[in-house]
């Protein structure tokens, strides 16, 4: 939905990780090291080897950004969570205006045309100019626990923090549900947002049309311009540039919907498939919206569950392809030493 990852999980704008200078010998005697890597973790280094990682600061400064941000999130959403509206708003003017610059450099920028980011715009109108419209809190509600949260494994986020392209990924799919949660369940008789339609939070309810119909309009006329703007109004654009878009992405990954939609011969028999199935993936992740508006139990543990994904997934990346490229550094080490014997 706004990321790309390779075949071994990675993202493919991750390109390095620093392991220190690499004329100092931080690893003691190479040779007993290596040796004694775990023989599951030498059969991922295979694709690691095809290329050399050069240490960058950037590595260190986003690992660092990352750990910071889950502290200062989890303090203000416990602590505070009528602040994590501004919270949000502060990461996402710091982290989307950093993607684009990433993504316009490498082609990737029309990405930012995706659902998950228009859905990010409308909460961010809502929070910030129409805060008293009860129908577009519902329908961002709607958005960010449906389609959004379930991107997440869709899209295989994963809680890396020295990846500030992972970091970004999982933030708009995650952070969204995050804010409007707090706005739910812990205040929503604020003052300044119309949660509760002007009524008191124990009368606080809504209706299964508002919550996971109605939403499906809007996301019609975002289908509508997407396919206006990317299919015909610069669809010659895209192709001569080489632009990578969720259609070509997704059809060249090989995924079920790939292989749906490539079963059509022609260009708009693809692009017709892939938004049809985009339709029927977004109405089926709204059927469940009445429930977790209703139920905190269950809105909690549906949010949990999409957190502890992402996290099971950087566990996976950590131990899969960063040990893997671990492992190559060490091989490298070894590789040197054994020449400054000879």
């Amino acid at each position: 939905m706004a990321t790309k990852n390779t075949d071994d999980g990675s993202a493919s704008f991750v390109n390095d990780f620093d392991f220190g200078d690499e004329d100092t010998d931080l690893f003691g005697e190479v040779d007993v090291v290596f040796d004694l890597a775990p023989r599951w973790v030498e059969a991922h280094s295979q694709k690691a080897r095809e290329k050399v990682y050069e240490p960058q600061f950037r590595d260190k400064a986003s690992f660092v950004a990352g750990v910071l941000n889950i502290i200062l999130a989890t303090f203000v959403f416990s602590k505070y969570p009528e602040w994590y509206p501004t919270l949000h708003t502060i990461k996402l003017f710091t982290l989307i205006p950093l993607r684009w610059v990433l993504y316009k450099r490498d082609r990737n920028h029309y990405f930012l045309l995706d659902f998950c980011y228009f859905a990010n715009v409308a909460v961010f109108l809502y929070l910030h100019f129409m805060p008293t419209n009860h129908t577009l809190f519902l329908i961002c509600f709607a958005w960010a626990n449906g389609p959004l949260l379930v991107a997440i494994p869709t899209w295989r986020n994963s809680l890396v923090f020295h990846s500030i392209d992972k970091i970004t990924s999982l933030f708009i799919h995650i952070s969204p549900a995050l804010c409007l949660y707090c706005l739910r369940w812990f205040t929503p008789d604020s003052p300044i947002y119309n949660v509760c339609d002007n009524n008191s939070s124990s009368e606080c309810s809504s209706d299964f049309f508002s919550l996971s119909v109605l939403p499906l309009a809007p996301y019609l006329v975002w289908q509508f311009l997407y396919f206006l703007k990317v299919e015909i109004l610069s669809h010659e654009k895209v192709s001569a540039r080489g632009y990578t878009t969720s259609l070509n992405y997704m059809l060249a990954s090989g995924g079920m919907i790939g292989r749906w939609a490539n079963k059509a011969k022609s260009r708009l028999g693809k692009v017709v498939i892939f938004m049809g199935l985009q339709f029927v993936y977004t109405m089926l992740t709204l059927l469940p919206m009445s429930l977790f508006f209703h139920n905190m139990l269950a809105h909690t543990i549906w949010l949990f569950s999409m957190l502890v994904w992402s996290i099971v997934q950087g566990a996976n990346f950590y131990m899969e392809v960063f040990s893997a490229r671990y492992l190559d550094q060490l091989e490298k080490r070894r590789q040197e030493a054994n020449s400054k014997r000879k």
